[in-house]
């Protein structure tokens, strides 16, 4: 039995699409598919240009009432405030009653012109989904221009937000990756494999840290925008404020943060004066550089993807920019480190790893540092005793105890010296 296109009440039979009618008569009807691939193929035959004209009035006009709405629902969010601070000033003083009384006024007129807009813009929407249902037929439904609801532009936009920081993270990353493992490949530190599995590993954490990023600050946005739309005071005034400052507000977070690990880093003598101005230029460069060009990719292309492709290029570009070249071009202007800093800040390194690495040896003889030499002696020997290959024991490990032993000798004679 093949579905098949035909009038009310007709009963289908065969296999190739014939159709019995009253019993005598057997026409050809196309199957279900062919009629839909028709439709799609040669949608602008099928229906007249009235109806797609009817349709895309709507649309703009729609369009047009949102933007209408967002712009209204700003005014009352400031005109509510307006309203707040005068009822303030009434209950102090009785001359600002009048003005608070035509601040009222004005804001009831505003809230019903609102509600007036809410409800022509329900109109629409009705009126455009009414359109869209009305071509059927008795094996289901040919949907007319697709209509986005408002669930699939949320999601949409939120998968835009994630895609774009997911490909921004991984490109970055990527060329980052490849040029730090492959000088590790170079110095013999590790094998072709390795590197390769290192690039792919930082790549593939990088994609999907850029995308939870991107996909939840476009969700906070997008969340935001909302409140923004809301009939409530104060969840409309909480909205816009947090739309308004979501970007700024993760911006200056993201600088303080580095900021401060710049300091502590520079406090712990990690980092010299000079390295701690390069780094804080070159932070400071790299975000107002990446917002910069975000703003010039918005106001030059004309469309969002546009703007989402080249604000995207820019900040790669940037950040690769700084990544292999903002240190030499810093050093080149003149912030190079003191020699005499950067020795003390050397040596106190090279003390740290020292006393970690006496710790660790005499951890490994279960001591400390006050210990006597007969102790080191004789713990020394139940250790090479217990792990001399000779006698089944670990030859890493009769290694590792012999370098410990003898680095503690050395080190408690220099001590006496």
């Amino acid at each position: 039995q093949v579905d098949v296109v035909g009038p009310k009440n007709v009963q289908a039979e065969g296999s190739k699409g014939n159709v019995k009618i009253d019993g005598d008569i057997i026409v050809d009807a196309p199957t279900t598919k062919e009629v839909t691939d028709f439709i799609e193929h040669n949608y602008d035959n099928c229906f007249s240009g009235d109806f797609l004209r009817e349709v895309n009035n709507i649309q703009k006009n729609l369009k047009t009432l949102r933007k209408s709405q967002e712009t209204l629902r700003d005014t009352l969010a400031k005109e509510s405030t307006k309203v707040e601070n005068l009822d303030k000033a009434a209950a102090k003083n009785d001359k600002a009653k009048p003005s608070l009384e035509r601040q009222k006024a004005k804001y009831t007129d505003l809230e019903n012109q609102l509600k007036t807009l809410d409800a022509t813009i329900e109109q629409a929407e009705a009126e455009l989904a009414q359109i869209e249902q009305s071509i059927v037929n008795e094996k289901g439904v040919v949907k007319g221009p697709k209509v986005k609801g408002k669930k699939a532009r949320i999601a949409k936009d939120i998968g835009k937000a994630a895609l774009v920081a997911a490909v921004v993270d991984t490109c970055i990353t990527l060329v980052t990756s490849l040029h730090e493992e492959i000088s590790s490949w170079k110095r013999g530190e590790q094998s072709g494999g390795d590197t390769a599995l290192k690039v792919a590993k930082k790549t593939g954490i990088a994609f999907l840290r850029g995308g939870l990023v991107g996909g939840g600050f476009g969700a906070a946005q997008i969340g935001s925008q909302a409140l923004a739309k809301s009939s409530n005071v104060v969840a409309r005034t909480f909205g816009n404020f947090t739309s308004k400052a979501l970007g700024p507000v993760i911006i200056v977070s993201t600088l303080g943060y580095q900021t401060y690990s710049l300091l502590k880093q520079h406090s712990e003598g990690r980092i010299t004066s000079a390295e701690l101005q390069r780094q804080m230029i070159r932070t400071a460069s790299v975000t107002g550089l990446s917002v910069g060009g975000a703003a010039v990719a918005a106001s030059v292309c004309a469309t969002g993807v546009g703007a989402l492709v080249l604000g995207a290029g820019i900040c790669i570009g940037v950040v690769l920019g700084d990544y292999f070249g903002g240190d030499a071009l810093l050093q080149w202007l003149g912030l190079k480190d003191d020699p005499e800093e950067k020795k003390a800040m050397m040596e106190r390194y090279c003390r740290e790893i020292e006393t970690k690495v006496l710790q660790q040896a005499y951890t490994l003889f279960d001591l400390n540092e006050h210990c006597s030499e007969e102790e080191l002696k004789e713990a020394y020997r139940a250790a090479a005793l217990k792990y001399h290959p000779d006698k089944g024991g670990n030859q890493a490990i009769f290694q590792a105890v012999f370098s410990a032993y003898t680095l503690l000798k050395s080190h408690r004679a220099d001590r006496r010296c």
